[in-house]
């Protein structure tokens, strides 16, 4: 197919230019300083008037062979006619798509030389590359290739730039594409992409991509980072100005607990929570590790001292001003001297009075396992006599210490069951009371005339020693024996063995079972029958009033037998 328009090889043979007159239409070479308009038709002439070219054939102009130029309109006086003449155009001056000519891009291969510029005058795409391929590989493909003879470490391969004006007229790039080859040794390759933008009036890479990582604001920039899912604009934003990381519904991160926290889960509904869940076959479960140390940069193993907190977890509601005033606090403290694989920790419990705004020690569990709960937490293993609390201390020599400031009545332990009260461990001056209870709004069917002399010589006090120590005889009595003559006095039932199981909810019961019943026992260990020597001081004190009363009774008829 021959290509269409004047060819390059055949050049402008001759230039005219005249300034018209008023009206005047026609230009001969007479006109143009008697040179010889030589052309043979329309094709071969252009013709301008001020600068404007002008449409031949008798729309705007008609060129008469070799003789004259006339316009279709009259020139204004002054106006600029110009008049170019081609050569006339020769069988060498056209070629088909497959010639070879280094002049065109022409043929599929082909490849041109220097630098090409596309400019239009409007928004029409100034290049479109096109692929009408029907396979399911890649379409159309753009290859920025540097094909460099001795390449290295860092070369810039390709880049494309995205430049405007200014409002002073100064050419910008407002963002650039770069791609370099970070590592050209064969085998190892290792290549860097880099999109930067102008921020503030300087570029500033937004996200680079290399051989061991992929970066977003590599140069600490404050700008933020947001992604969005269906229904949160803001589902994980980073806060650039406040160096924090939010999750939820947040838009700008905010002090909390005193602490403008680096990572902040906030939102309007029941998602406004974490979970860590793990799913593997073994015996373990998720973990949060909370640690610190005495370094001052990332990866550090300074060690802890004493007294130092390497974890917390916080409480915090917002009170109508902020939501910087803690509510509660759990805390992890090194307790005692850390070495080498050994770190000494208790953990504390606090939380704050009403009234205040600020936290109190309520429990804590100290690196010996013991358990302080009250103002005791605070004051070690001893009890203070301004303290109000219970230690549960163990060790080798387990007890418990409970404390009230006040020397007057005071419960220590009261113990309840579905009929209501029934115990009480008191304390009054130096005086301590372990009391069953027996108010007499409680009772009915009240009987003081039984007979304890006869209940009482159906006990059979003996004297024994324990098995396990066979160096002590004890007074006292067998348990079971006990049962026949007081009953509550005993705890368990004769040759009953340790209970494995119980009925829980929501099991078939069986006829005549309860929820809580034993479902199980032991074959080998038994259930110990438990004495309380308290439940027989009734019958005793009964016996003992019966004596009293047949004692007086003698002696009045020995003193009458006596008085004659």
């Amino acid at each position: 197919m021959p290509y269409i328009g004047k060819s390059p090889s055949a050049g402008v043979r001759q230039r005219y230019q005249y300034t018209a007159t008023a009206g005047q239409t026609t230009f001969t070479g007479t006109d143009l300083g008697n040179l010889t308009l030589t052309y043979t038709d329309n094709n071969f002439v252009d013709v301008f008037q001020n600068g404007v070219l002008l449409k031949g054939g008798t729309t705007d102009y008609t060129a008469t062979s070799g003789t004259s130029v006339v316009l279709a309109t009259g020139a204004s006086v002054s106006d600029v006619i110009e008049i170019i003449v081609y050569d006339v155009f020769s069988v060498g001056n056209f070629f088909n798509r497959t010639d070879s000519d280094s002049r065109y891009v022409n043929v599929d291969g082909d490849s041109m030389t220097g630098a090409l510029s596309i400019t239009t005058a409007d928004n029409t795409a100034q290049l479109t590359l096109k692929s009408t391929d029907a396979d399911a590989n890649a379409g159309p493909i753009l290859v920025l290739n540097r094909d460099s003879g001795s390449p290295a470490d860092n070369d810039l391969i390709g880049k494309v730039q995205f430049s405007a004006d200014d409002d002073g007229g100064n050419s910008l790039d407002y963002a650039t594409i770069n791609m370099k080859a970070i590592d050209v040794t064969d085998g190892s390759e290792d290549g860097e992409f880099d999109i930067s933008t102008v921020v503030a009036g300087t570029s500033r890479s937004r996200m680079r991509a290399d051989g061991t990582e992929t970066i977003f604001n590599e140069n600490s920039v404050d700008v933020d980072f947001r992604v969005e899912s269906n229904g949160r604009t803001h589902a994980f934003f980073v806060d650039g100005g406040n160096n924090s990381v939010l999750c939820g519904d947040a838009t700008v991160a905010r002090t909390i607990f005193g602490d403008n926290a680096v990572l902040q889960v906030e939102g309007t509904d029941a998602t406004s929570s974490m979970s860590i869940f793990r799913n593997s076959n073994d015996n373990n479960g998720a973990q949060l590790t909370l640690g610190a140390s005495r370094g001052t940069s990332t990866g550090s193993n300074t060690i802890v001292q004493d007294g130092d907190t390497i974890g917390r977890i916080g409480f915090v509601g917002a009170d109508g001003t902020d939501a910087a005033t803690p509510g509660a606090l759990i805390s992890a403290v090194v307790d005692g001297t850390p070495g080498g694989n050994d770190m000494p920790t208790r953990l504390a419990f606090f939380t704050t009075p009403d009234g205040s705004n600020s936290l109190s020690e309520r429990f804590r569990i100290n690196n010996a396992g013991s358990v302080f709960v009250g103002n005791c937490a605070t004051n070690g293993a001893s009890v203070g006599a301004s303290q109000t609390g219970t230690i549960f201390a163990v060790g080798n020599f387990p007890y418990i210490l409970n404390s009230v400031n006040d020397a007057s009545t005071r419960y220590h332990a009261q113990f309840f069951n579905s009929n209501g009260s029934v115990g009480i461990i008191s304390t009054n001056g130096s005086n301590t009371t372990y009391a069953t209870s027996s108010d007499y709004r409680l009772k009915e069917n009240v009987n003081y005339t039984w007979d304890g002399t006869t209940e009482l010589k159906k006990l059979k006090p003996c004297k024994f020693n324990f098995k396990a120590d066979n160096t002590e005889t004890l007074q006292g009595f067998l348990a079971h024996e006990v049962a026949e003559v007081v009953p509550n006095a005993v705890v368990g039932d004769k040759d009953e063995m340790r209970a494995l199981s119980y009925y829980e909810d929501e099991e078939t019961l069986p006829a005549g079972k309860k929820i809580g019943d034993v479902k199980e026992r032991s074959d080998t260990e038994i259930a110990v029958q438990s004495l309380d020597s308290s439940h027989l001081v009734p019958l005793l004190t009964k016996a003992l009033q019966e004596s009293i009363a047949r004692a007086d009774a003698l002696e009045a008829r020995i003193k009458k037998l006596e008085d004659g």
